[in-house]
């Protein structure tokens, strides 16, 4: 089967592509953009996908709180382009979309099912989820996988980039300890999508790793999976991370969009799925991608220390869960 990757160039577009199995063609701007219907269908025309992966997205938050009509151009017209034109052609559609489709509710503290009504709290994940709407009204061959936290191998610009860099410089850390979500690593979405975009289990889906955690706590894992990290690069004698709020970070930041407080998603549908891969421990793609971008800071002892540690609090809770 033929797969045509939207967005190929992009983080998530870049891991899909290299890694997915297939016949893989990448559509990209300016050739192939979505919000313009005509480059589509010539695109189609030219290559005849079976399988239609979009990752194309107007995805800067904040931007999109200042360019709303852009929004809603690039992430629900665009997104009706290319599932009409899926249809047209007779194509499956694989649609991403985002844990930013909920956050309204600032005081959640349990996972969102694929079945919790979305209530998104800024104009990207309100733009997300019409393009979700316009999907299912389109056709009825698509998967849309909602993901969150995305970092790759492919990309410098994520979280975990974000922190070794700044770490690197010596520099105080402020991060967010109220907004708790799920960092994913791109590549078990792929592994995940490997065997499902080749089955007719259409639906909606949560794809992200398992667990939940907070930026901050996130940010002092790495740096205790790199402990010699301030030791090569840095002035002090450890990383100096302190915690913050949402509203501290927002108003010290000047963000325009509100984020929010809790978007860990519960990969229910994808779970009863006859499927032989599932979605790892957080902290499982995380010493993954250290270890195959950090190599150099990356302590595999600490690793295993911190896996076995919370592979028996899993044990642990489990337990007396049953009692």
């Amino acid at each position: 089967m033929k797969i045509a990757i939207i967005g190929s160039r992009g983080q998530l577009g870049s891991d899909i592509f290299h890694n997915i199995s297939g016949q893989i063609v990448g559509f990209n701007r300016p050739e192939v953009d979505i919000t313009k219907r005509e480059t589509l269908v010539k695109a189609f025309e030219k290559e005849r996908p079976d399988i239609v992966i979009n990752t194309a997205a107007f995805h800067d938050v904040d931007a999109c709180e200042e360019n709303p009509h852009e929004a809603y151009l690039v992430n629900v017209e665009g997104v009706e382009n290319v599932a009409s034109v899926c249809k047209d052609f007779d194509s499956t559609l694989v649609h991403f979309s985002t844990d930013y489709v909920f956050g309204l509710d600032q005081k959640r503290k349990t996972p969102y099912t694929e079945e919790d009504r979305p209530d998104p709290c800024n104009i990207y994940g309100m733009t997300k989820f019409w393009g979700e709407q316009i999907v299912r009204m389109t056709l009825p061959n698509h998967f849309i996988i909602r993901v969150c936290g995305l970092y790759s191998i492919y990309s410098e610009k994520n979280f975990i980039n974000t922190m070794i860099r700044l770490a690197q410089r010596g520099k105080t850390i402020e991060v967010v300890a109220d907004q708790f979500c799920t960092p994913t690593s791109i590549r078990d979405i792929v592994d995940m999508l490997s065997e499902l975009v080749y089955t007719n289990y259409y639906d909606t889906y949560h794809m992200t790793a398992e667990g939940e955690v907070s930026w901050h706590e996130f940010a002092s894992i790495i740096f205790g999976l790199c402990p010699s990290l301030t030791k090569k690069y840095g002035a002090l004698e450890k990383v100096d991370i302190r915690p913050c709020t949402t509203e501290y970070y927002r108003r010290e930041n000047k963000q325009l969009a509100l984020r929010p407080k809790f978007s860990v998603l519960a990969n229910v549908k994808i779970n009863q799925l006859p499927l032989t891969f599932t979605m790892p421990p957080y902290f499982y793609g995380l010493g993954e991608y250290l270890g195959d971008k950090h190599k150099n800071i990356f302590d595999q002892s600490a690793f295993a220390e911190m896996f076995f540690n919370m592979k028996t609090q899993e044990t642990d809770n489990e337990e007396e869960t049953s009692n």
